[in-house]
């Protein structure tokens, strides 16, 4: 989403680390020259090492296949077995990357707790991530965060219809079809005080 990577990506990270920070000691984030793949797998490892349990939130490009990254496209199936071989644990992922529902079986293989995707483009990426961490950290069980930010996009961006009417074709027919989560994982009931091994 040009838009988003243009204007909107200081402010959709100063809105999730503002709902976040009640909750979480330690907020990492990786945005422009910092958002390497490496950069990701080291402060994943740095976290894990510290025995922080892990909660992820991607908005960056993908398909079926890769998670773009700013220096390489990683195939999702290699990440995961990394992490997997460096005994990092991710407790919940959520993500707006496009045909990510396409390869969500890679992290749930990896034991992941709960984890969402898309069937094909993402066209719900602006307000979604800051809303579901909104609704995670005031204790939602995962799949009603994963609704409650999918549903509070369609209504927000509804709202500009008339100001911005390009948002009006996002939100109806193929366009929304292909935006409506797929979650799954180990427990998609989890909440955020759940421990999870």
């Amino acid at each position: 989403n040009q838009i988003l990577d243009l204007y909107g990506e200081p402010w959709q990270i100063k809105e999730i680390k503002a709902a976040a920070s009640p909750y979480y000691k330690r907020i990492v984030t990786l945005t422009d020259e910092s958002a390497t793949s490496r950069n990701f797998v080291d402060s994943l490892q740095m976290l894990s090492d510290e025995g922080y349990s892990i909660d992820v939130v991607f908005s960056l490009h993908g398909n079926e296949q890769t998670i773009s990254f700013t220096d390489q496209r990683y195939l999702i199936e290699s990440l995961t077995q990394e992490l997997e071989s460096k005994g990092i644990k991710i407790r919940v992922l959520y993500q707006t990357n496009c045909k990510s529902g396409r390869a969500i079986d890679n992290w749930s293989y990896m034991g992941v707790a709960g984890c969402n995707g898309t069937q094909d483009n993402n066209y719900l990426t602006i307000f979604a991530p800051s809303n579901f961490v909104k609704s995670w950290v005031k204790g939602a069980t995962y799949y009603d965060a994963v609704q409650y930010a999918y549903e509070t996009e369609i209504t927000t961006l509804q709202s500009y219809n008339d100001k911005l009417p390009i948002l009006d074709y996002i939100t109806s027919g193929g366009y929304l079809a292909g935006s409506t989560p797929i979650v799954t994982g180990k427990n998609t009931q989890m909440t955020k005080d759940m421990y999870f091994k």
